[in-house]
Parts: structure tokens; sequence; C-alpha cells
């Protein structure tokens, strides 16, 4: 039977167990979200030596951070030419180089907690019309000639690509060398056993129900069911899973299913013939596909989207049909696993960050491109808990309007 929870936790050592919040406790900072956003920013809160709880409403990981499609990816989920048109060029230019900054940090956290070797490398925006070709090279230039990335890798003749993905379905392609993929709950994993280590008191099966703040400032009590968490400031990162709060931030974002498959592992030789360069893959389709290969030679193949709340009908045969048709020879290879939930996308596909007057930090939305950024944007909101709003700032005067 095909199971319904990622892969991912079949490749990992899993984390203990956490308590659940009882009681009244007192922090200098409480972080809503136990995600790649609010792991890091707790990591590095603790260090800079804040008292630190972090709050999960489930287990760590159990939202988009540790199910999503491991591609761990420069820029944001706009095209940079968009992004430009939309902010400027001096704006766009700043989160262009804090997007590279965010993969750096991700490689170099993985080095950290010895899993350097988890990282492979290379990206592909595959086209899938004559059409797209005109986007790739309009990018490929925006990129190298006005926001000097040099590991851009133009490829303009189906041949190349086809040579690239074992598929003859793309006719041009983008690839990133500074890219890449990872096993996405491996990454969470580390950063919780770093943030534990560091001090931070993490909380599971601790929903925030609610939260109240002091009389007379930024001080802020945050309740759950069986206890309240009493702190000088307070950190929402709870992304598609938090509208429950009904903050206004909230309205800034919508969340989408998305769902994955994968595959048992494939024979050396089929694994040989798709996906040759060991690259992870996204076409320029409004609703994507996208896929990589795992190290234990399974097909990871996402997309379908939801925006109803409730799973796709057939979603593993609709998935299957899709991928089947990119790479015929898996038409015969067992499907195990199929898994979905949401993420949580803005109208204009930028990241929200910010604080609200009354002192609250937020960032959502990273619509479907968060799994450097995330955890990036928790040390940036760290820093600006601790005075520096350099970085901040940048992702803060974001027009979400």
């Amino acid at each position: 039977m095909m199971k319904k929870t990622p892969i991912y936790h079949e490749q990992v050592q899993p984390l203990p167990d956490y308590p659940r919040l009882c009681g009244e406790q007192r922090f200098d900072v409480c972080v809503v979200g136990g995600g790649f956003t609010g792991l890091s920013a707790a990591l590095e809160l603790a260090k800079a030596g804040f008292r630190t709880a972090l709050l999960e409403a489930a287990q760590l990981g159990s939202g988009a951070s540790g199910r999503n499609g491991g591609q761990v990816l420069t820029g944001l989920a706009p095209a940079m030419v968009t992004v430009a048109r939309q902010l400027g060029h001096a704006h766009a230019q700043m989160l262009w180089d804090l997007s590279v900054a965010a993969v750096a940090t991700l490689r170099r956290g993985l080095a950290e907690a010895d899993m350097a070797d988890a990282f492979r490398p290379g990206f592909i925006l595959a086209a899938n019309r004559a059409a797209h070709r005109a986007e790739l090279v309009e990018e490929y230039n925006y990129l190298t000639d006005r926001l000097g990335y040099g590991a851009l890798e133009l490829l303009l003749q189906p041949e190349q690509i086809a040579a690239r993905l074992g598929t003859r379905r793309y006719v041009a392609g983008l690839v990133d060398h500074g890219s890449g993929h990872v096993n996405p709950l491996a990454y969470l994993n580390g950063l919780a056993r770093a943030a534990e280590k560091a001090g931070v008191t993490i909380f599971e099966q601790s929903a925030a129900c609610r939260f109240v703040h002091q009389p007379g400032g930024e001080k802020v009590n945050v309740y759950t069911d069986r206890g309240v968490v009493r702190a000088d400031r307070l950190l929402l990162c709870g992304n598609a899973y938090q509208r429950h709060l009904a903050t206004p931030m909230q309205a800034m974002i919508m969340p989408v299913g998305t769902y994955i498959l994968a595959t048992a592992p494939l024979p050396e030789a089929l694994a040989a013939e798709i996906l040759p360069s060991g690259v992870c893959v996204s076409d320029m389709n409004f609703v994507l596909d996208y896929f990589r290969m795992t190290p234990d030679r399974r097909m990871l193949f996402g997309g379908r989207v939801s925006y109803s709340g409730l799973p796709p009908v057939a979603v593993a045969h609709r998935l299957k049909r899709r991928m089947c048709a990119i790479f015929p020879a898996l038409d015969g290879v067992p499907l195990t696993h199929c898994w979905g939930g949401k993420v949580a996308i803005t109208r204009n596909r930028l990241p929200h960050i910010g604080r609200t007057p009354q002192g609250v930090y937020f960032a959502h939305g990273y619509s479907g491109h968060g799994l450097a950024l995330s955890g990036f944007v928790g040390q940036v909101i760290a820093k600006a808990i601790a005075g520096d709003l350099t970085q901040f700032d940048c992702f803060a005067r974001i027009d979400h309007r």
C-alpha cells in the first residue's frame, strides 16, 4: 500500500519527542512555528543570549519545511526580471544577493552538522515550449549582466537539455550551478539539534491558540491549551498553518495544497538514463512540475495544486501520468509514497516578512521557494530582534498592497 507520509522520515535519524507546554513559563522571545524559519531564528537568538521558547503545534517539520521537494534555490519565486520591474533594480539586487547568501548559509549549516555531502549541486529551469526561450534568455542576461551572477549556463537547443535530463520533453533550459537539492528533513533535524544544544526550549503538541499584549509595551502572553509563555518578543512563522490566530498579516497569504510522489528505488541502469546530470528540475508552467533523484535512486516528482483545501481526486495517478509523460520508462516502476500539504503564497509571490505596530515579528508566504530562504530569514529576524535591522528592512519594505 502506498504510504501517505514523506519518504524523508525513512531516510533520517528521527528527533526525540519534545514536551508539551504546561503551566506558565517566562522567556525573552517566543517563536511560534517549528519549521526552518522558527528553528533558525530560535538558534540564532539563543546564540545571542536570548532565553528562547519555540512552540510547535504538532511535531517539528510537520509543515512545509519537512515535506517539500528539497530544491535549494537562489532567487525568489518570480523571475528576477519580474522582481526588478515590481521593486526596481536596486531592491532586486539586494534581494538577489540575500538569496545567494541564503544558499551559502544552508550549505554552511550542513557542513557544521557534518552533512556537507547531503547537498547535491545543480538546478535546471526547463522550458516547456519555444515561447519560454525568450524568457530564459532575458533572465540569464539580467542575472549575469545586471546582478553579476556567474554560475549560470544557458541551454538553448533541445538536444542540449535532453542530454542533461534524459528526456526530450523540454526545448531549452537555464542551469544554475549555485543551486541544488537536499533532504529537507535532514536539514531541519540538524537545525533542531543545534537549537536544542544552544539552549532553545522546544515544545511540541503546543499550538498557539492566541496571544495578548501585556499592558504598556511589546511584551506578550502566548497561550496554548495547557499553558502560557510570557515573553518580551514574539515571532510568528507558522506559515499556512497559523490562520486561526486571525492576525492582519494572515490576510496577505493564501494556503495552497501541493503534492509529491516517490517511486521505488530505480535499477542502476534506468537511473543512469534518467536525470544523468543529477540536478533538480522545475518547468516553467504556471502549475509547474518539479522533480529530482534521491541518493537511493528514487524519483521524487511534485506538482498539482489545490486551492480548495481538499486534495485533488486521484492525485497519485495524476502525478504519475505527468511523470511518465516526461519519462516513459518509469511507467512500470512502483510508487511507494505520495504526500502533500499546504504552502503559503502571496499575491505577488514574494515573501511577506515584517513587524507589526505592536512589535510582533512575522515571516511567511515564501510561495514555494523557501527551503533556503526561510532558514536565512529566521537568522535575519533574530538579528533584527537583537537590534540589527539592515537585512530585515530589505525584506520588510517589499510592497504587498
